[in-house]
């Protein structure tokens, strides 16, 4: 066998062991075995591309940058300029960079027309009002609070009950429960201020709210709408007038009141259906030796699996402080997202008092008597207005955080963009990156 055989060989099993690292996720691997093919053979532009695809990733923009400028040197076919300039807007995209994301995405579009889900998303972008869709994270999003009452009582649930009204018990901050009608009105407004907004529904259990399914199925004709449940629900029926394209299922598995059997079939009955699902379950130390057998049967379904650390006391120790790093590698699988989000919970960066932040300006937190919150970190909490009374409006400029330590790590302090950006503009805002 002649030596260019041989180099030729060693690249392709690199090649092989490096795709293998990406379905394994594990991506530190992946790039080494991706930087040895381009050692065989510099011009392999696959294997930059992958390269950059793994930086990014890993939120290492400046590496994932520089290997496509690299790739765009090269004679790339359409397919291949087409993905590089993809991937070059997204990128610019999570840094906040909208103009040079933009020039990209539609440079994208120009090499090929027929990328549907580009197109689509560049038409949606006119669905945004204002100044807001130029500045990360380009849309409004509210966490939308709807109501107290839940049928699960979870032993590290530190979410206010119905008997145990929030801001100290006073009668005015009593859930509203409003018509479908005086719903749709109210979330028609917001449309005509701000355009398409992107809601997470929560509670309580937002499914035990009255007509949750009609209001779904009316609020996502002009909203995104990310609902957080405990899927104890019958999800058939809420498939038959939900959209796949415009509402998402963040399901939480409890093990104290759900078998994982009755759980995974409601799963695939929403995945059959074509639903974005995201499953995540509370790391309390009870569970811990459990959470690698709850996250097989949804890493054969390819759906992704989230443990979040338990915020509380337990056994005299203070959580997520107290975890152990044996334990902390049954939560996450350590990629560089997870230990900013690890990290920003312990307490370790996270000093954002006196910082401009764009909570209030592009965030806010609706509780369910209708009151608006600029968030929920105690320092920064002070009232935007009230979403049933028509006196609700976002800030028109970041304003300084006055919480010391912030509790949020999804926190929007401007110029850490590459911190938080990429924990909003997840691929759903993404779609075709």
């Amino acid at each position: 066998m002649n030596k260019e055989n041989v180099l030729f060989e060693e690249e392709q099993a690199y090649l092989k062991e490096g795709y293998l690292c990406i379905k394994n996720e594990a991506w530190d691997m992946a790039i080494e075995k991706f930087k040895k093919a381009l050692d065989v053979n510099p011009g392999n532009i696959w294997a930059r591309i992958e390269l950059g695809k793994l930086y990014r990733n890993k939120l290492d923009f400046g590496n994932a940058e520089k290997e496509f400028r690299e790739a765009l040197t090269m004679t790339l076919n359409s397919e291949q300029k087409e993905q590089v300039c993809i991937c070059l807007g997204g990128i610019y995209w999570l840094r906040g960079n909208y103009g040079i994301a933009m020039q990209e995405l539609r440079e994208a579009l120009k090499i090929n027309p027929c990328n549907k889900k580009l197109n689509k998303w560049i038409k949606n972008r006119e669905c945004i009002n204002g100044f807001r869709k130029e500045i990360a994270p380009y849309r409004v999003f509210f966490t939308w609070g709807m109501h107290y009452e839940c049928n699960y009582r979870c032993s590290y649930c530190y979410a206010p009950k119905p008997e145990k009204l929030l801001f100290d018990e006073k009668n005015q901050n009593k859930a509203l429960y409003l018509s479908l009608d005086e719903w749709i009105r109210i979330w028609d407004n917001i449309y005509g201020k701000y355009g398409s907004c992107r809601i997470r529904l929560d509670g309580g259990e937002p499914s035990m709210y009255p007509l949750f399914i009609e209001l779904v199925a009316k609020v996502s004709r002009q909203h995104l709408l990310q609902i957080n449940t405990n899927l104890s629900f019958d999800v058939s029926e809420f498939a038959k007038v939900a959209s796949p394209e415009m509402v998402r299922i963040d399901a939480s598995f409890h093990p104290e009141f759900s078998t994982i059997e009755n759980f995974v079939d409601k799963i695939k009955v929403l995945n059959e259906c074509g639903f974005k699902l995201v499953v995540s379950c509370v790391a309390y130390p009870p569970f811990l030796d459990k959470i690698k057998e709850y996250k097989e049967p949804f890493e054969k379904l390819h759906i992704p699996f989230i443990t979040h650390p338990f915020s509380g006391e337990f056994n005299g120790k203070s959580y997520p402080r107290a975890y152990e790093i044996e334990e902390i590698s049954k939560i996450y699988n350590l990629d560089e997202a997870s230990r900013l989000v690890m990290g920003w919970r312990k307490g370790e960066k996270n000093i954002t008092k006196g910082k401009f932040c764009r909570m209030g300006q592009s965030y806010g937190r609706i509780y369910p008597n209708g009151d608006v919150y600029r968030c929920c970190a105690e320092g920064g909490m002070f009232k935007i207005g009230n979403i049933a009374q028509n006196t609700f409006q976002l800030l028109d400029e970041a304003i300084e955080c006055g919480s010391e330590n912030c509790p949020c790590w999804k926190c929007m302090i401007v110029c850490e963009e590459r911190r938080w950006a990429p924990l909003w503009l997840d691929e759903w805002e993404l779609p075709f990156a």
